[in-house]
């Protein structure tokens, strides 16, 4: 419940400003992952190692954008490791992976009704915030 309070404000208001404006404020992603270890730590009492592996995937992914340049953006990277911090390493891989499937079949169909080209660049918050909310929903 709280990991919902925690990310759910944070990655609509993100998923917006990148599907509308293609930029991302990375302050409330950086706020809301330190909410995360914090709320882990003190709430749930879990161990760092509870979700480590989510953690250190989403930085390796966030060094990945600094050094790619365009691949994805390092808001992108840091919202993945506000999944991260906020919820456990199992739940930040399959938000992770409903995002990108949500988002291949989205370009897939939009390539296939040609509304769009394959060079298109789709912004990655928007099926971000969908994959937790499918999750979410999946989970209850």
């Amino acid at each position: 419940m709280i990991e919902t309070i925690i990310s759910l404000p944070v990655l609509i208001s993100g998923a917006i400003m990148d599907f509308k404006y293609r930029k991302v404020f990375i302050m409330p992603f950086i706020m809301a992952s330190a909410c995360g270890i914090i709320v882990n730590a003190a709430v749930y009492k879990r161990d760092f190692k509870h979700y480590a592996l989510g953690v250190g995937l989403s930085v390796l992914l966030v060094l990945i954008c600094l050094i790619s340049k365009k691949i994805m953006g390092l808001g992108d990277g840091l919202a993945i490791l506000m999944t991260g911090c906020v919820f456990n390493s199992k739940s930040m891989l399959i938000i992770v992976l409903l995002s990108f499937l949500i988002m291949s079949a989205t370009g897939i169909t939009g390539v296939i009704i040609k509304k769009t080209k394959l060079k298109t660049k789709l912004p990655f918050l928007p099926f971000l915030l969908m994959g937790e909310v499918v999750f979410l929903i999946i989970q209850r």
